[in-house]
């Protein structure tokens, strides 16, 4: 059964029962009401015939029915007089016995108590009782007995039943009618929370209760749901990007073993190629022999640094670097191009600093927090990735550099060139590992395609970020954004 067909019967059942109850008791006071005005008016007219009676010493002395001269109604046209014997036998009666059978009065025992109103039933088909009264005379042993129908009082009962019958069943239809509607209107909350529920069950998490006062329990428990969905969406949300995450970085592992596989195949095979050779006797003269080492050699050499470099990767990605100590760094750029230098004279490198070069040990507005070797790695890597990758005759440009944002003060590391640039595509994807701008390239001159990515590993143990900016012509630039200590 809904909620609201419930609650509009459970309301009908209790306005009929409040009604009902209400309806008897006015019936009864009423009742009471109108048998008090009948015994005050019985009770005078009691008295008044036994005075007569006692007067007169005769039973003709019974009134009529109707008026007595100078006092009034002394009995109504529905009434009945009788003087009886203390056996209880009738002495005389107005009206006579048979005139009018309405006017019978039914039998009854006599031992009444005298002077006090009792209601005896009407005779078999009359219908309606009788209110009677006995009085004892002073002067003789009889007794007279005033009886008056109470006809009109049950009609005015009747009437007054009826009344409140039809008046009580068009308010409990009226009242049903309104307890609908201000019920339908007050469960309107809680209908659109049904259809809430039924989005969220058909996978809408982002489907909330409208929102309703704090002051009515619907409100209370609809800011109460939309919280649980709240943190439900959450943690969905939090649940889908860890599997997301998950799935992620296990693809990233399924294609860093593939590619460590292969970097490792290739050296592994060539090494394997030339043994094979000497085994066979294909390597004869000493010059061959020698020519054959040395790129056994080379090999092995490529080999030790690519698998050095995985476990850097493997070092970094696992635990935080734990040797960070209050470093600046000016003189790690003053050093790391003048070994670019050394290496490639042919070649223009620029540095520009903020100020000149403060003595080992001073504090200045370039000092950070963060691990000597693993940042001259960094910046080796980034100059020899822009001397490797542009030709001759290109400008490398390093600077160091100040910012201020929000998030506090940094230090900017900047090498720039003005080479051809790279391709927006390959530029999203420069800091994958084992990823080659130019897979055309030999292992010969170029490396395994890990140098960016332990770049971006060492920049982000060191609570800072790397971006790159190239476009097609215009060349490439790596800020590497470090907060200042």
């Amino acid at each position: 059964m809904p909620l609201r067909v419930h609650l509009v019967t459970v309301v009908t059942v209790l306005l009929t029962l409040a009604l009902t109850g209400a309806g008897w008791a006015a019936t009864e006071v009423m009742s009471g009401h109108l048998i008090g005005q009948v015994d005050t008016k019985l009770e005078q007219n009691a008295k008044r015939v036994a005075a007569r009676v006692e007067a007169s010493g005769t039973l003709r002395a019974l009134p009529e029915p109707g008026t007595e001269p100078g006092r009034g109604p002394l009995v109504s046209t529905t009434s009945l007089i009788q003087i009886r014997s203390s056996q209880g036998t009738v002495l005389a009666q107005t009206p006579e016995p048979g005139d009018d059978p309405a006017l019978v009065l039914p039998s009854f025992m006599p031992g009444m108590a005298a002077d006090q109103p009792f209601t005896v039933p009407g005779a078999p088909g009359q219908g309606h009782a009788w209110r009677v009264i006995q009085r004892e005379t002073d002067a003789t042993d009889r007794s007279v007995l005033v009886a008056v129908s109470l006809e009109d009082v049950e009609a005015t009962l009747t009437r007054l039943e009826s009344a409140i019958r039809q008046i009580g069943l068009v308010t409990v239809v009226l009242l049903t009618v309104i307890a609908y509607l201000v019920i339908r209107f007050s469960l309107r909350p809680l209908l659109r929370m049904e259809a809430t529920a039924e989005a969220i069950a058909a996978g809408d998490l982002s489907a909330r209760a409208p929102e309703a006062g704090p002051r009515t329990e619907v409100g209370r428990l609809g800011n109460a749901l939309n919280r649980m969905l709240g943190e439900i969406e959450t943690a969905f949300q939090a649940r889908q990007a860890s599997e997301a995450a998950a799935r992620e970085a296990e693809h990233r592992m399924r294609r860093f073993v593939a590619d460590a596989s292969h970097e490792l195949r290739t050296p592994l095979t060539s090494t394997r190629g030339y043994a094979e050779l000497y085994r066979q006797g294909a390597i004869r003269d000493r010059e061959h022999l020698d020519r054959v080492m040395r790129r056994i050699e080379g090999e092995s050499v490529r080999m030790a640094a690519l698998v050095d470099d995985l476990l850097l990767l493997a070092r970094l990605d696992r635990e935080p670097e734990q040797e960070h100590t209050a470093l600046d760094l000016t003189p790690l750029l003053v050093d790391a191009v003048q070994d670019a230098r050394a290496a490639q004279r042919d070649r223009t490198i620029r540095l520009v600093l903020p100020h000149a070069p403060r003595p080992t040990g001073s504090h200045s507005d370039t000092t950070i927090h963060g691990n000597e070797a693993r940042l001259r790695q960094v910046l080796a890597n980034l100059i020899g990735n822009a001397l490797h990758h542009t030709p001759p005759g290109t400008t490398v440009d390093v600077r160091l550099e100040h910012q201020s944002t929000d998030a506090g003060q940094w230090a900017v590391l900047v090498v720039a060139d003005n080479g051809p640039g790279i391709q927006p595509g390959q530029l999203a994807r420069i800091f994958e590992r084992f990823y080659r701008a130019d897979p055309a390239r030999s292992r010969d001159n170029g490396g395994a395609g890990l140098g960016l990515s332990i770049v971006q590993a060492i920049v982000a143990q060191h609570q800072g970020r790397v971006y790159a900016h190239s476009a097609p012509g215009e060349g490439t630039v790596f800020r590497v954004w470090l907060p200042l200590h």
